[in-house]
């Protein structure tokens, strides 16, 4: 999966968690569909634990990428420059 492929199901996985999220704070209190609407609790529950523990990993990659290129990059001159 691209990383464009990955933005976007994270994007319908927020406007799909948006929604549901909307649908169960609006939807009147029924005694006959409580029991969807606690399952759907907890669906999105999980979706936003899912999104965020998703967006701390790629916050991480971003802030760790340019330190591993600097890092790779000044190792490489002290190869060139001991084999010199």
């Amino acid at each position: 999966m691209t990383r464009q492929d990955n933005r976007d199901v994270v994007k319908a996985l927020q406007q799909l968690t948006n929604a549901a999220d909307h649908f169960v704070n609006r939807a009147p209190r029924v005694k006959r569909i409580e029991h969807e609407c606690a399952a759907l609790l907890n669906a999105i529950t999980h979706a936003e634990l899912v999104l965020s523990v998703h967006q701390l990993s790629t916050d991480r990659e971003q802030e760790l990428e340019p330190a591993t290129r600097s890092k790779r990059m000044s190792l490489a001159e002290a190869r060139v420059k001991t084999a010199r």
